[in-house]
C-alpha cells in the first residue's frame, strides 16, 4: 500500500510542507509506504490546450509530468496539499490539476481508496481552496470527494503551524485515517 503527497507549495519547507510530513509520517509509522513529490522542485509545464492529448501515448510535453501523473494513478492513497493565494489553490497546484487532463482524455481514473486534503491559508480562503480540490476529485471519476479528509489551518508566517497542536494533530491523525483505511482496519 502507498500514498502519494503532492505538495503544491512554493515553500520547501513552509506550513503546508510540514502538515504533510507528519500525515505521513503517521501513515508509514503504520507501516504504508510514502512518497512525497514537491512539484515546484520539478519541471512541469503549464497544459498548452493543445487538444490532442487523447490521440497521444504521453503527453506533448517532455518534462516531469508524467512520472507525477503515473505516482498519482497508480498510488492506493494520495494527498493534495496547498497553501492557499487569493481564496485557490497555488499556481503549481494548478498546474498539476491542469495536466491531469491527460489522464481524464485516456479514461485514467486513480485508483485511490484514501484521499487527504490539506490547505494552509494567511487568515481566509482555506475552505476555498479545499472546495476547489475536491471539485477536482470529483471530475477524476471513480472517487467521492465527500469521503476526503480535510484539513484547514492558517499560519501568517514560516514555521507557525507547528505551534498549532490541533491543526498539526489533525494532519497526523488524517495520515493514521488513510492508513486504517488502506489496510482495512
Amino acid at each position: 500500500m502507498k500514498i502519494v503527497a503532492i505538495l503544491g507549495s512554493p515553500r520547501l519547507n513552509g506550513n503546508t510542507s510540514y502538515l504533510v510530513d507528519e500525515a505521513l509520517k503517521e501513515a508509514s509509522r503504520r507501516g504504508i509506504e510514502t512518497e512525497k513529490i514537491i512539484l515546484n522542485s520539478l519541471n512541469i509545464h503549464h497544459c498548452q490546450a493543445h487538444g490532442d492529448c487523447k490521440s497521444r501515448t504521453s503527453c506533448a510535453w517532455e518534462d516531469d509530468a508524467a512520472k507525477v501523473l503515473d505516482s498519482f494513478a497508480s498510488a492506493d492513497g494520495f494527498i493534495l496539499s496547498s497553501p492557499v493565494y487569493w481564496a485557490n489553490v497555488s499556481a503549481q497546484m494548478k498546474v498539476f490539476i491542469d495536466r491531469c487532463m491527460f489522464l481524464r482524455r485516456h479514461n485514467i481514473e486513480p485508483k485511490a481508496k484514501a484521499i487527504g486534503l490539506i490547505a494552509v491559508g494567511s487568515s481566509r480562503g482555506a475552505d476555498d481552496a479545499i472546495a476547489a480540490l475536491k471539485r477536482f476529485v470529483a471530475d477524476l471519476g471513480g472517487l467521492s470527494p465527500d469521503e476526503a479528509l480535510s484539513i484547514v489551518g492558517y499560519a501568517r508566517g514560516a514555521g507557525e503551524i507547528e505551534g498549532n497542536e490541533a491543526v498539526v494533530n489533525q494532519a497526523r491523525e488524517l495520515g493514521a485515517k488513510m492508513a486504517k483505511h488502506l489496510l482495512g482496519e
